[in-house]
């Protein structure tokens, strides 16, 4: 079997990564302006439902999983091909897992949630990607969103490294058939659903439906199911691109309504209730046409696709700590608008300097940047 060749990336697919970091960036952004403050969340609508861009990341570093990985492994399935592949996954997470741990000691030290060893034993397991894991400490998510909460994806993403060989083989000797295929991104979320509704009411509902990385593993083979398909059967058309991206976005924007302002506590359905509309507008950004794909293919949004990944991982340090010293306040949204520059600044300056030698250099050559979380 010859090697398989590796794949051109889909420009659009980088681009929407932008709007998915922006809404994310605005729901953290929210908590902090209404925290001490007579603002209510639900005032700014659906731009405080960023979960759903966090279900649009897990899809789409699934569908890159597949592009970039699946036949290669396929190809090279014994332990050392295996072990290379987890090798370049876990470089392409763990640099900035541990540098947003680091530079948000000065916020947890300052706020005092945890102290003395339960605080140092936080910054371990958030150092080490280990805390979405943990449903004990710093809250109702566990110590996932102590000492840069957003890094919590990157924790449960590792799940998804490790499984995703797996699932390749599988895919590749024993789902061949489209309903097979289909049936790898409906059951795991069927599941989740089902287990939303059983534990909403539980203690521990949001840790288990928001960041466990057992039920976050439905969104990343949603994406693996459409990386699958897409290999294998094509994209879709231009025609198909110009009708489902406008049912996308009504889709995305309807779910994000409902959540906000619907009568049942959506909170804890999370990934469960994104995972359908965001998976539509993953598949219809794969097209090849319409006009979300003229949109986020434009060239100049390549490169902000890929700081995305480093803004999206380090800016609640800065709005948490801009919150202590008093700068993040409705009042003074002008210094706001300052710290999230400087934010975007850092993020390019770690994005260059940083992040993408410490990939190459732990990850070697072909640390892949197609199969990059969000």
């Amino acid at each position: 079997m010859a090697r398989p060749r590796g794949r051109a990336p889909i420009p659009a697919l980088t681009g929407v990564r932008v709007a998915l970091a922006a809404w994310i960036v605005c729901h953290h952004l929210i908590r902090w302006l209404c925290e001490g403050n007579p603002l209510v969340a639900s005032d700014f609508g659906i731009l405080r439902q960023g979960q759903a861009a966090t279900s649009g990341f897990f899809i789409l570093g699934g569908i890159g999983l597949y592009w970039a990985y699946g036949e290669k492994l396929v190809h090279d399935a014994t332990l050392e091909g295996w072990g290379r592949y987890l090798r370049r996954r876990w470089a392409a997470v763990a640099p900035l897992g541990l540098l947003g741990a680091i530079i948000a000691i000065p916020y947890e030290l300052m706020a005092k949630i945890m102290t003395g060893a339960e605080l140092w034993a936080a910054f371990v397991a958030n150092a080490l990607l280990v805390q979405s894991w943990l449903p004990v400490g710093g809250g109702e998510h566990g110590v996932s969103l102590r000492f840069d909460g957003p890094t919590w994806t990157l924790s449960s993403l590792l799940l998804a490294y490790a499984v995703f060989p797996v699932v390749a083989l599988l895919l590749h000797r024993r789902w061949r058939s489209r309903a097979s295929v289909i049936a790898l991104g409906v059951v795991p979320w069927l599941v989740v659903l089902g287990a939303a509704i059983a534990f909403r009411d539980q203690p521990l509902a949001v840790w288990l439906m928001h960041v466990c990385p057992i039920v976050r593993l439905a969104d990343v083979l949603v994406g693996v199911a459409i990386g699958c398909w897409i290999v294998r059967w094509g994209r879709p058309s231009a025609r198909a691109g110009w009708v489902l991206q406008p049912l996308a976005v009504v889709a995305v924007l309807w779910s994000a309504h409902v959540a906000t302002f619907g009568e049942h506590g959506r909170e804890f359905y999370f990934g469960s209730w994104y995972i359908p509309p965001m998976a539509l507008l993953a598949i219809s950004l794969t097209a090849r046409g319409g006009p979300l794909v003229r949109l986020f293919a434009w060239s100049k949004l390549e490169r902000p696709g890929r700081v995305a990944f480093a803004m999206l991982m380090l800016h609640v340090p800065f709005i948490s700590l801009g919150w202590e010293l008093g700068i993040v306040r409705p009042d003074r949204l002008w210094a706001v608008a300052a710290l999230l520059a400087g934010c975007l600044t850092v993020s390019w300056l770690v994005h260059l300097k940083v992040e993408r030698p410490l990939v190459r250099r732990i990850g070697g050559n072909g640390a892949s940047r197609a199969a990059r979380p969000g």
